[in-house]
């Protein structure tokens, strides 16, 4: 059987997952993994919630890596393979965004900070459950659509880190007001630019 060739992708969609996945390597290397190696900066402000932030950090570490994956795959229609990868990626997820949920409410930055990373998990699992949803009802096109919605907010962990450097560079707000901003722009931004996209050929078709 020979590899099917990806005739029918755009080379805007190569780029963006290439891009993706780039970042999302960078993000791993140089701040999600300090957290595994019990980097004592990292893990200091989660004291007495370490196994919470470790299982979300490891958890989101094999979604952030399995999604651009997983878009390649289907792409290929390597569909047994995308298949039991996408059962990775869901219980990742699950796991992810349910530590996420502990965090939120237990930290120490602000009420406000908490709701945006709340806010985040939500959208993690509803994104992510419909993507699985429109899977089992053989509803293809739909589930690709989640599953966009799904992957851009898993990559709200890079977009967060994105958001607090730039500003913290160009020194805009205080660093509580930069965390508790971002923890909204990271996944409500990202998600409203990417349903743009999404929708843009069924309205201009």
């Amino acid at each position: 059987m020979g590899t099917t060739k990806l005739t029918n992708i755009s080379l805007g969609r190569k780029i963006l997952l290439f891009i993706a996945f780039f970042l999302g390597l960078i993000f791993i290397v140089v701040f999600a993994i300090p957290y595994l190696l019990m980097d004592a900066e990292k893990i200091g402000p989660f004291l007495g919630r370490e196994f919470w932030i470790l299982t979300h950090v490891s958890t989101g570490i094999i979604a952030l890596l399995v999604g651009p994956v997983q878009f390649w795959l289907g792409w290929k229609k390597k569909f047994l393979t995308h298949k039991r990868l996408g059962l990775i990626y869901l219980i990742a997820i699950g796991f992810s965004s349910l530590s996420a949920f502990y965090l939120a409410f237990t930290t120490g930055v602000s009420w406000i900070f908490g709701m945006g990373l709340g806010g985040l998990g939500v959208a993690w699992v509803l994104t992510t459950g419909f993507a699985f949803l429109a899977i089992n009802k053989r509803k293809i096109v739909l589930h690709r659509e989640w599953m966009t919605r799904s992957y851009i907010v898993t990559m709200g962990f890079v977009f967060f880190r994105l958001f607090v450097g730039v500003t913290s560079a160009l020194e805009v707000g205080t660093l509580f007001e930069r965390l508790e901003t971002a923890s909204w722009f990271c996944w409500a931004y990202p998600l409203l630019i990417g349903e743009i996209f999404i929708q843009r050929k069924k309205l201009l078709g």
